[in-house]
């Protein structure tokens, strides 16, 4: 499996410096642009062609996934227009429809969403006040990652031929992604997980603990590969990774004849140009026009 975990774009409460783990957030205008580039720089400066996408029901990360998705579909008809022959026609990568899960969603901050990150103690709902609903625990969010990971994820790697491998979009959000990542790693026994040489130097020297090197910007992504039997590193240095958690889910390590490569950790070159304009911080609104499409339309009147 090629696997990569990829956080939102930019969303108006980001903006703001607001909690909104389940507040349904709206994406900003600079927030769609980074899933645009994002969705383009997958499917086409990389070359990805993703069999499966997964994504939060919550509107900034599946807003995000439809982006993802739709490049996909945009390279996938470029492709079949290209082949003559009919042959060739079955070759054509197919691009998966975005499927949305519920347990992909964000940490549920309780009564505190929607609280200012930097708000003083002082200032923030008690726990006797009437109606006050507590924030999810740390136990809740990690049985939800599980249950994704055992419900999706492994079926997909267990049943993974030599010649088809399954290319997986997971997007979410940040909080919640670390206990995803977490998941997944402790399906593997130590000494089958390790670096590529420039995600390791992105995760520290030495490199930690492999479990907590996750963190995303607005739509960088972790990437990572799932193999078996231990793929080779085709002369290249592989840094082996520390798995210290001894304490993984009930069953045990399914993952245990497989390995697993870190590829690279919170990747976002695809915004390294990408400017946020005037309305940048504004609400993405799908029926509104591009300022560069409005001029675009006036050049031609």
């Amino acid at each position: 499996m090629h696997l990569l975990l990829i956080r939102h774009g930019e969303t108006e409460h980001n903006v703001a410096n607001l909690l909104a783990g389940v507040t349904n957030s709206r994406l900003t205008n600079h927030g769609y642009l980074q899933a645009e580039r994002l969705g383009q720089a997958l499917a086409e400066t990389r070359g990805l062609r993703f069999t499966h996408i997964f994504a939060s029901t919550l509107q900034r990360a599946w807003l995000t996934a439809d982006s993802v998705q739709k490049h996909q579909s945009r390279v996938s008809r470029d492709d079949s227009d290209s082949m003559h022959k009919a042959d060739d026609l079955d070759s054509v990568h197919k691009a998966p429809q975005v499927v949305q899960s519920g347990l992909l969603i964000e940490h549920d901050f309780g009564s505190y969403e929607l609280v200012t990150k930097w708000s003083k103690l002082s200032a923030l709902p008690e726990s006797d006040t009437p109606g006050f609903k507590p924030r999810e625990t740390a136990e809740a969010m990690g049985q939800r990652a599980d249950q994704f990971v055992e419900d999706f994820l492994l079926p997909l790697v267990v049943s993974e031929t030599d010649e088809k491998e399954a290319v997986v979009a997971v997007v979410s959000h940040g909080l919640f992604m670390k206990h995803l990542w977490k998941s997944l790693c402790l399906r593997f026994r130590p000494g089958s997980v390790s670096f590529a040489p420039a995600a390791a130097a992105d995760a520290a020297v030495p490199p930690p603990s492999v479990v907590d090197i996750a963190r995303w910007s607005n739509t960088a992504y972790l990437e990572s590969t799932i193999r078996r039997p231990r793929p080779s590193a085709g002369g290249a240095q592989v840094v082996e990774a520390e798995l210290d958690y001894p304490d993984g889910p009930a069953n045990a390590r399914p993952l245990h004849r497989h390995h697993l490569t870190v590829l690279a950790i919170n990747r976002s070159d695809h915004l390294d140009d990408l400017e946020r304009d005037g309305v940048g911080s504004s609400p993405y609104d799908s029926k509104q026009q591009s300022i560069k499409a409005f001029f675009h339309e006036t050049q031609q009147i």
